[in-house]
C-alpha cells in the first residue's frame, strides 16, 4: 500500500485539452439554445393550436349556419313545390271542367242548329202550303165549319172525270211542263247537283209558268241572312236636351246598380243594354214625328 500511495504520488495529473474545454462550454450554450427554441416552438405550436381551434370553432358555426339557411330554403322550395303541383292539379281540373263545358255546349249548339233547321224546314213547309192555298182559294170566303179544300176537290173530280182521293193526290203535285199537243202536265224540268253542293242547297221552288210553255224553277244556293247591325245615331246625343236625359239617364242606372257584389264589367255591359234600348226607342219617335210632318206637308 505505502508502494502504491508512492507511485501514485510520483505519477503526474493529465492535462485538459483547451479545445475540448471550448467545445463543452459550446455545448452547454447550444442546449441552452435549443432548449430556448424547442420552448419557443411549442409556445408558437399552442399558438397556432389556438388560432386553429378558433378557426375550426368559427368554421364549425358558420357551417351550422350555413346548415340552418339550406335547411330552411329546403323548407321553402318544398313549400313552393307543393303549392306549384296543387296549382298544376287546379289547372287540370279547371281545364277538364272547360273541356266538359266545352263539349256540352258543341252538343247544345249541334242540337239547336239542327232544330234551328228542321224549324226552318217547316216553316217553310207552312209558307208554301200557305201560298198554295192563297193560289187555290183566292177570292173565296171560307165560312165558319166549312172545308173549301173539300169543295175544290170534289169541283175538279167532277170537271175532269176523276175520283176526289185520286184528285186528293195529284192537286197537291207540281208540273213543270204543259203539253198542248197531249194536252197533259209533266215534271221533265230537273236540277242535278253533286254530292257535295246537296248540303249546301236552302231550297227549290217551282216558280208559275208565263210565257213559256216550262215552269221555271228557283234553287237558293249558299243563303246567307243578313245580320243588322245597330249604330248609334249622332243626332240623338247633339241637342242640350238629350245630353242632359242622357245624363240623368246614367246617374240613375249607376245609382242603382253599381253594387258591391256586381263586377265592374256586368255593370258596363248591362249599361250600354239599356242605353242602346233607350237610343233606339227615341230613335223610333224621331221617325215617327219625322214622318208625321212629311204627311202633313203633303196633304
Amino acid at each position: 500500500e505505502g508502494r502504491d500511495s508512492r507511485r501514485n504520488r510520483r505519477r503526474p495529473k493529465p492535462k485538459m485539452d483547451n479545445k475540448i474545454m471550448v467545445r463543452r462550454a459550446s455545448e452547454d450554450v447550444s442546449m441552452k439554445d435549443l432548449l430556448k427554441e424547442i420552448q419557443k416552438l411549442g409556445e408558437r405550436q399552442e399558438n397556432y393550436q389556438t388560432e386553429a381551434q378558433k378557426i375550426m370553432e368559427e368554421y364549425n358555426k358558420q357551417m351550422i349556419e350555413m346548415r340552418m339557411e339550406i335547411k330552411q330554403e329546403i323548407g321553402q322550395l318544398k313549400e313552393e313545390v307543393r303549392k306549384t303541383f296543387e296549382d298544376i292539379k287546379e289547372l287540370k281540373q279547371n281545364s277538364e271542367k272547360l273541356e266538359n263545358s266545352q263539349e256540352k255546349i258543341k252538343k247544345k249548339m249541334e242540337y239547336l242548329e239542327n232544330k234551328n233547321q228542321k224549324i226552318e224546314k217547316l216553316q217553310e213547309r207552312v209558307e208554301q202550303r200557305e201560298l198554295e192555298s192563297q193560289l187555290r182559294f183566292r177570292n173565296l170566303q171560307e165560312e165558319e165549319n166549312e172545308n173549301i179544300r173539300e169543295k175544290i176537290i170534289s169541283m175538279t173530280a167532277d170537271l175532269l172525270q176523276k175520283t176526289t182521293d185520286k184528285m186528293e193526290i195529284e192537286i197537291d203535285r207540281y208540273f213543270t211542263y204543259y203539253s198542248n199537243r197531249h194536252e197533259s202536265w209533266s215534271r221533265i224540268d230537273m236540277i242535278w247537283t253533286s254530292n257535295s253542293l246537296t248540303s249546301k242547297v236552302d231550297k227549290i221552288n217551282i216558280l208559275l209558268r208565263d210565257k213559256s210553255d216550262h215552269c221555271p224553277l228557283e234553287m237558293i244556293i249558299n243563303y246567307k241572312r243578313n245580320h243588322w247591325r245597330w249604330r248609334l245615331d249622332d243626332n240623338l246625343i247633339k241637342s242640350e236636351k238629350a245630353i242632359l236625359e242622357n245624363r240623368k239617364l246614367t246617374k240613375e242606372f249607376f245609382n242603382f246598380n253599381d253594387k258591391e257584389n256586381v263586377t265592374k264589367q256586368t255593370i258596363w255591359d248591362s249599361y250600354k243594354a239599356v242605353m242602346r234600348g233607350y237610343f233606339i226607342q227615341q230613335k223610333a219617335r224621331a221617325n215617327k214625328v219625322r214622318n208625321y210632318k212629311i204627311e202633313q206637308i203633303n196633304n
